[in-house]
């Protein structure tokens, strides 16, 4: 079974989610149903927007198993993790694994993203040549902080589901977000256009008084009336390529359509190649000891962008940890 089979699941069927995929969008702004022929516009670019999502997936390794055991036996988990104990301390320390577990008492097993932020820092370490010890060498260190676990399922195929939608969503937010931006500006404009009549009535009702208040010529001041026209006319064209009434929501429609009939623009995944020794320190030397590993990262489009890395994990409910442990592990760890 490849990864693609593990995630999507032999009876998983695309075209069925298309349209839970255009209500869950219309949810977000309902008066695009106002919209003549909305879903059916919509569908299409929500299929290329799913279609791509499902692609990713398949940059998506398979799950480790984390537990204290793996740490010294996997080398994904051994470089995520500081220790054996961080493993399940970390992972039991998630709010929403503690909170998937309430609200499913009968699994004994949940498969989850794991988040990381990972971080590349170049120091001055220590490096043994031979039988020679050699001291402030440049070195690489690889380090995985913030855990987060947010993402969780019963199954691939049901994590699959839950990735799918959660980045369907974002798609969506990326696109009210361009519309609440739109919006903004048209709202300048109309302030704008509303100072700049103003202006010009004062400019034709009171000439002299103007003319002779900053010693302008009539030429001058007509020349002023002009101007102040022309922006104007400038205003009035770029409020109309923004559209009101009917005719902005026709451009929010399709400003969501293009969202995600794009969405290489704000969602992407690649693989990063590290070889590493024990110590999490990158080998430079393919004879030096060390083992290979590939970490995803996806771009997350916030404002600015970040970059997180991650992966799957299968997490067994015996090793979740009771919350008053985690509680004494914190204090021990602050003094």
């Amino acid at each position: 079974m490849n990864i693609l089979d593990w995630l999507l699941g032999d009876d998983a069927c695309v075209h069925d989610d298309v349209d839970d995929a255009v209500e869950r969008l219309l949810a977000l702004h309902p008066q695009l149903k106002l919209v003549r022929r909305c879903k059916t516009r919509l569908a299409s670019a929500v299929e290329t927007s799913q279609a791509y999502i499902e692609g990713l997936l398949g940059h998506m390794p398979r799950p480790h198993e984390a537990n204290e055991a793996a740490w010294s036996m996997d080398p994904w988990i051994h470089a995520f993790f500081g220790s054996p104990d961080d493993v399940t301390r970390v992972i039991s320390a998630s709010p929403d694994l503690r909170q998937w577990f309430e609200r499913n008492p009968d699994a004994q097993e949940v498969h989850a993203v794991l988040g990381m932020e990972m971080t590349e820092r170049r120091v001055l370490g220590v490096a043994q040549h031979g039988d020679t010890v050699r001291r402030d060498v440049p070195q690489t260190t690889l380090s995985f902080t913030d855990h987060q676990l947010r993402l969780c399922g019963r199954s691939g195929p049901d994590l699959r589901q839950e990735v799918l939608r959660r980045l369907m969503d974002q798609l969506g937010l990326e696109a009210l977000e361009q519309i609440n931006a739109d919006k903004s500006l048209r709202d300048r404009l109309a302030e704008e256009r509303a100072l700049l009549r103003t202006r010009l009535k004062l400019l034709e009702l009171h000439g002299a008084g103007v003319m002779g208040m900053f010693n302008l010529t009539r030429e001058e001041s007509l020349a002023q009336a002009e101007d102040v026209k022309r922006s104007i006319e400038d205003n009035q064209r770029a409020l109309e390529r923004c559209g009101t009434g009917a005719d902005a929501l026709e451009r929010e429609l399709e400003k969501v359509r293009m969202v995600f009939a794009n969405p290489e623009q704000y969602l992407s995944v690649w693989l990063r190649r590290f070889r590493l020794n024990a110590m999490n320190i990158l080998v430079e030397d393919l004879a030096a000891p060390g083992v290979d590993i590939e970490v995803p990262v996806a771009r997350i489009p916030t404002t600015p962008p970040r970059e997180r890395a991650f992966t799957l994990v299968r997490f067994a409910r015996r090793d979740l940890r009771a919350q008053h442990d985690l509680l004494k592990e914190a204090e021990r760890l602050l003094g």
